[in-house]
């Protein structure tokens, strides 16, 4: 099959590529977008978009704004909602382009072999990435609270940094590899219905194709593997945080008279801390899990030859997978607030102006002792 220039599609010849035969209107329509997808694509998604690149942005503006927010662990929530902003973004700007560009709805001939590239691989370069530092929230938290000793001799700013660097530069490694799956752009010519509605409908379109077969494999390998890998080592980090504090809490219970009241709120920080970074954690995984297990699905059937889902089917399935990936990359600030007391405390100082305890006590007018000093000191430093 001919791979050819997009912007030479004008005077393409039919002669030398594959014929799409859809005189029949009914078999022609099943190439378009039908009401539902072109709804969800010019208003919905655009409107999810917006509102989760506005709700990060102000995540990152919380932080920027209230000092006491520059922590470690934010430093790698500040990553995942810059991630999050440009996936939206990314794919916000794919969709838009295919489908204002063309009316059939796998048609990528008019954005190009670039557009295959470049789109493909930073969506993917954001996917590993958000992958990546979920897991090193994860296991910031672990060794917090499960070894505190060493997460005292080895956290620190700098190391957070190359932590930061070396995760995204894994990231765009990850993607490359997945970008010979669909550096090819395929041309094929589409024999229309000689009607009124089909006049003026493009004559060659063009999909997104691997250079050999298998490497749509390995691309799917590439990305099941890392997923499944950093879920079962999450699941694991979330249990033994959990069973840790359960056990600290009852400890605490029972020796609360000899307990100071900083402890007891580092231990209660802790805790919040831990439950909000769980939550995240697991919504995440909860929101991508389908679509790795609709890659899986058509790995298997490519290998089988069983289709397990009719074209329908397969429809709806992706546009829930693609809903759900809008809505992991637009809540995770929802959930800080939701479950943290004291990132809500920051939203309301940073964007409402109404935290007065942060105002003054964090501007240092007033000091509320050397008990009170040295916990927030650990829970800069090591909780956070």
């Amino acid at each position: 099959m001919e791979v050819l220039d997009p912007e030479s599609s004008g005077s393409v010849s039919c002669q030398n590529l594959t014929v799409l035969n859809k005189t029949n209107e009914f078999e022609a329509r099943g190439l378009l977008y039908d009401a539902t997808s072109s709804g969800l694509i010019t208003f919905a998604l655009p409107v999810i978009g917006t509102i989760g690149c506005l709700i990060n942005a102000s995540f990152l503006f919380v932080v920027f704004r209230i000092r006491r927010m520059r922590t470690i662990t934010n430093a790698y929530l500040c990553n995942l909602a810059v991630s999050d902003i440009l996936f939206l973004l990314t794919a916000t700007v794919a969709s838009s382009l295919q489908f204002h560009s063309s009316p059939v709805n796998f048609d990528k001939y008019r954005t190009g072999i670039a557009g295959c590239i470049l789109f493909n691989f930073l969506i993917y370069t954001f996917f590993f990435a958000s992958i990546a530092l979920v897991t090193l929230v994860s296991l910031e938290r672990y060794f917090a609270i499960c070894s505190p000793l060493k997460q005292w001799l080895t956290s620190g700013k700098a190391r957070t940094a190359k932590l930061l660097v070396i995760t995204w530069v894994i990231a765009a490694s990850m993607a490359a590899v997945n970008v010979p799956a669909f550096i090819v752009l395929m041309p094929v010519c589409v024999d229309w219905p000689d009607t009124e509605a089909f006049q003026g409908f493009p004559e060659v379109v063009g999909d997104c194709k691997p250079i050999a077969p298998w490497f749509t494999q390995v691309s799917r390998v590439s990305r099941m593997i890392p997923f499944f890998v950093a879920m079962a080592g999450n699941v694991y980090m979330y249990s033994r945080i959990t069973l840790t504090l359960k056990r600290r809490f009852i400890v605490n219970t029972d020796e609360a008279a000899a307990s100071s009241q900083a402890i007891n709120h580092v231990q209660s920080v802790r805790r919040q801390v831990s439950a909000m970074l769980i939550a995240t954690g697991t919504a995440f995984f909860l929101c991508q899990v389908s679509t790795q297990v609709h890659v899986l699905l058509e790995m298997i059937s490519s290998l089988t030859g069983v289709g397990y889902l009719s074209p329908q089917q397969r429809v709806v399935f992706l546009w829930i997978n693609r809903m759900l990936l809008y809505a992991n990359s637009t809540i995770n600030p929802v959930v800080y607030n939701v479950t943290n007391q004291r990132y809500r405390s920051a939203f309301n100082a940073a964007i409402l102006h109404c935290d007065t305890n942060m105002t003054t006590k964090q501007r240092g007018s007033h000091r509320p002792g050397m008990e009170r000093d040295t916990a927030q000191q650990t829970i800069h430093t090591t909780l956070m």
